[in-house]
């Protein structure tokens, strides 16, 4: 039986049974990575057109306000667990109270705010963790200085992807070379921390993965598989499957690890910035209480979450006498320590704190420093703290540090030359730094040669990542399609401003005045629209370009028609999905 032939059956079939779908899914996923043939793309394009308005109307029952899309599916996933434990959401229900939410979420946020009240409730949050985090906590042997440690996992992390156009084909699991742990951990590894554009089954597919019955995964099995899960939910502010996820661990006869924990701490925390009946305080409790019936101790990161929810200066410094007390080792650890630059407002302090504690300069203290020197927008400083330290060091994620700040100013001309600083210290680029320049592009105004400059940033997008539709660039679409007179970018124009970008880098300091401090890159300034010492965003629409209430009205309506047919799209897409969940799923993987 080929693939085609699979796929056929598992439609005719449904998906009632999910023991079987989920491998199936993993089968079909897997085949056609090997099978796009040519008629099986001329099956797809022979569809033709289909009226996306039409059918997302006569399916709103399924995916439309009020349908519980997401719920439903949930629920699917959850259904045949039933007997092996209990689940909050196997049930769909409507009884959350939102008004009680919102009134408790609001009262909390004055509470919180208030400086007054702030020591008060950071201690009796501390009168009621700190006893447990010191019955966790390794002591240490001040003679000898060796831990007296209980079962415990060290955290792994992994350093961020650049984002990928689709979701990677599953492996065959049932191959000799993946079928072992190590293989089916770095693929959930992948899904988990990657960042992909055409994610919005991804969930789905973790859950499929990682789900008790799955026969073929299910012997692959670690604790790493669902801290990793976790670590994705949490990244979402999807708590309720965080907490789904950390119940797998013990249905799948796995023991949780420290790293388990932190991330559910972490979570119960993050979940009490947003609107919530149950009380956080006794949701963090019983986790610690968990981790001492589980044997699992804590660790730095364990501290410093707890330090991270601390509002008051005393409370924070009350919980790290007592860590130093019980363990100077983990009271001196890098966790811990960045922490504690992470709270604080201003960067000096930061430097000063390094200084005293002989703290080494990693990557994520240079974000931090360069962080908090943009908040406060001292652009030039910021500048200065990078180029001092070594390139190895230079990450995609300062880069879009610096361009939002220069975005926001609609600096276009320096966002080009801090690219190509970053570009020579081959530091790869990704989609977000072009979102910042598309936005820089918008803010400096309606220019002469605004489509010439937009043409050729959209081409070197294409080169370097997959280009999507955002906000910015629809707003680049609009003034292009709207506000600019005259025709089309010449192929001189184009040669001209190749020319001009062509080794375009920051010399020196960063500093405003671009036009003074560096006269030889005027003519890219010129060519840019770029004003002396200042963008050219003013208030009156320059003569070069068309801004009247009917253009403007066109373009409302024309982003407003992006607008529908991007959400028409997206509801079309889940419609097959509230139908039949994992066979849509197969579907999905066999197309791609």
């Amino acid at each position: 039986m080929n693939v085609s032939q699979k796929f056929g059956e598992l439609i005719r079939k449904g998906s009632k049974s999910f023991n079987v779908n989920v491998q199936r899914i993993t089968m079909l996923a897997h085949a056609s990575n090997q099978s796009h043939t040519g008629a099986a793309v001329k099956v797809r394009r022979s569809r033709g057109k289909v009226d996306v308005h039409r059918l997302v109307t006569e399916n709103l029952a399924l995916v439309g306000r009020g349908s519980q899309f997401e719920k439903k599916a949930v629920q699917q996933f959850l259904s045949p667990l039933q007997e092996e434990g209990t689940f909050q959401r196997q049930n769909v229900s409507a009884t959350f109270d939102t008004e009680r939410a919102v009134k408790l979420h609001r009262l909390n946020k004055e509470l919180r705010g208030d400086p007054k009240l702030a020591p008060i409730i950071d201690t009796n949050f501390l009168d009621q963790v700190l006893r447990l985090l010191e019955q966790l906590t390794p002591r240490t042997d001040l003679e000898t200085g060796n831990v007296v440690s209980l079962r415990s996992t060290a955290p792994e992390h992994r350093p961020p992807l650049t984002s990928q156009l689709e979701v990677p084909h599953v492996p065959d699991f049932t191959l000799p070379e993946n079928n072992n742990s190590e293989a089916f951990a770095r693929y959930i590894g992948l899904l988990t921390h990657g960042k992909f554009i055409k994610d919005s089954q991804l969930p789905l597919l973790i859950r499929a993965l990682l789900h008790p019955f799955n026969e073929t995964t299910a012997p692959l099995f670690t604790v790493r598989n669902f801290n990793d899960a976790m670590f994705y939910f949490r990244n979402k502010w999807d708590i309720a499957s965080m907490r789904e996820t950390f119940s797998l661990i013990r249905l799948c006869r796995l023991h949780r690890d420290t790293m388990s924990y932190n991330l559910m701490l972490g979570g119960v925390l993050r979940n009490a910035r947003i609107r919530k009946v149950g009380n956080t305080t006794r949701e963090f409790v019983y986790y610690l209480e968990q981790m001492l019936r589980d044997g699992v101790s804590a660790d730095a990161h364990s501290w410093g979450v707890v330090y991270d929810h601390l509002l008051s200066d005393e409370a924070r410094s009350r919980l790290l006498a007592r860590l130093w007390v019980i363990s100077p080792q983990l009271g001196r650890s890098s966790v811990l320590m960045m922490r504690v630059m992470q709270n604080c407002e201003d960067p000096e302090k930061v430097v000063k704190f390094m200084r005293e504690h002989h703290v080494a300069l990693t990557s994520g203290i240079l974000r931090l420093l360069l962080r908090k020197y943009l908040a406060q927008d001292r652009i030039g400083e910021a500048w200065q703290v990078l180029q001092r330290a070594p390139t190895r060091l230079w990450d995609v994620g300062m880069l879009n540090g610096f361009l939002i700040c220069l975005a926001n100013r609609g600096r276009v001309d320096m966002c080009l030359m801090v690219i190509g600083n970053f570009q020579s210290a081959r530091v790869p680029l990704d989609g977000d730094v072009f979102r910042w320049l598309y936005k820089a592009l918008v803010r400096n105004g309606y220019t002469r040669k605004f489509a010439v400059v937009y043409q050729e940033i959209t081409r070197w997008h294409r080169r370097v990542c997959p280009v999507r539709n955002t906000y910015w660039k629809v707003k680049c679409d609009t003034i292009v399609k709207f506000n600019c007179k005259g025709s089309d970018p010449t192929r001189e124009q184009e040669q001209k401003l190749q020319l001009l970008l062509s080794g375009v880098t920051c010399k020196g300091s960063l500093t405003w005045d671009v036009w003074n401090v560096y006269p030889d890159l005027r003519p890219l300034l010129r060519f840019l629209g770029v004003v002396k010492g200042k963008g050219s965003r003013s208030g009156t629409a320059p003569s070069h370009s068309i801004s009247d209430e009917g253009t403007k009205e066109k373009k409302r309506r024309y982003r407003e028609r992006i607008r529908h047919i991007s959400v028409g799209n997206a509801m079309a897409q889940r419609i097959p999905y509230a139908r039949d969940t994992y066979g849509a799923l197969a579907r999905d993987f066999f197309w791609r």
